[in-house]
């Protein structure tokens, strides 16, 4: 019948967007893994600088690399 043709190219198109979204996702998440660990490796090694704390272990340079990439790296809470 054609109302199920129609709802299984729906199906086949939503399924198509999320194997895209996903790759987007797994490329977004590694350019935020390189990035974080080369600012861990610049910016994370003096304890002496303003910016230690935000870069003193991998995870915490993603969050702060990450929250950055959309603009909100203004304080450590995440207060604007």
């Amino acid at each position: 019948s054609p109302v199920f043709t129609d709802l299984l190219y729906m199906i086949q198109g939503m399924l198509g967007g999320v194997t895209t979204l996903l790759w987007s996702m797994v490329l977004f998440f590694m350019i935020v893994y390189v990035l974080a660990l080369l600012f861990r490796e610049i910016l994370g090694r003096s304890e002496d600088s303003g910016v230690f704390a935000y870069f003193n272990s991998v995870p915490r340079a993603m969050f702060t690399t990450f929250r950055c990439s959309f603009g909100d790296c203004t304080t450590e809470a995440g207060l604007p």
